[in-house]
Parts: structure tokens; C-alpha cells; sequence
């Protein structure tokens, strides 16, 4: 984490260190540390799909189950193809007690993912 620091140190504003430390944060269990550095990594890069990702999973990991979904959906906004989003949101909404949106999510994720092993074997037959 000492290089992260470090790196923050010589340039202020760079968001990959941020999300990086956040990451090593969320991995310690220091979850509401890690939301911080990704809040930062999110202020100099707000397109940033996995750190709202991540941000999301530490708010998960918290119990505030809304504002993780709100992050999912930031995440999938800047990356459509968010599968873990997607899933995590599925299984955010089912925390909430609301199961029939939670299972409609994780029914769509399940066609997609048929759908993309489809498309690989038929690729491999061409």
C-alpha cells in the first residue's frame, strides 16, 4: 500500500492508484477505508466502472444494500457488460426482500451467459 501512497504522493490525481489502494484496503477488511479511495478514484476518473464496482461490494460487505445497488448500476452504466454488477445487484435486491426484481436480473444474467457459451462453440466450429 506504501507504493500507492507513494505514487499519490508525486501525482495527486491519479485515479488508478486510488482503486488499486482501495482494493488492498477491501482485501484487509477495512472496508469503509476502501470506499474512500474509491470515492477519490471515481473523483479523478468518474467513468470508472470497477471502482464503483468494488465501491459497491465494500458497501455490500457494510449491509447498505441500496447504495451498493447504486453503484452497481453507476458500474454498469460505464461498462454495459458488467456481468459481477449485474450478479451482485441480483443478489442485493434479494437482501432487500425484493425477489421478484432480483430474480428477473439473475434469470437475464443466466440467458446472457448461455447466449455468450453458444456463441463460443459455434466460433470454434467456423
Amino acid at each position: 500500500m506504501k507504493n500507492f501512497d507513494l505514487a499519490i504522493k508525486y501525482k495527486l490525481n491519479y485515479a488508478e492508484a486510488y482503486y488499486n489502494k482501495g482494493n488492498c484496503l477491501a482485501e484487509l477488511g477495512q472496508f469503509q477505508k476502501a470506499i474512500e479511495s474509491y470515492n477519490l478514484a471515481i473523483k479523478y476518473n468518474p467513468n470508472h466502472a470497477d471502482a464503483y464496482y468494488n465501491k459497491g461490494n465494500c458497501l455490500a460487505e457494510l449491509g447498505q444494500f441500496q447504495k451498493a445497488i447504486e453503484n452497481y448500476n453507476l458500474a454498469i452504466k460505464y461498462n454495459p457488460n458488467h456481468a459481477d454488477a449485474y450478479y451482485n445487484k441480483g443478489l442485493c435486491l434479494g437482501k432487500l426482500e425484493q425477489y421478484k426484481k432480483a430474480i428477473e436480473i439473475l434469470i437475464w444474467l443466466l440467458s446472457i451467459i448461455l447466449i455468450m457459451q453458444r456463441l463460443i462453440i459455434i466460433k470454434e466450429f467456423v
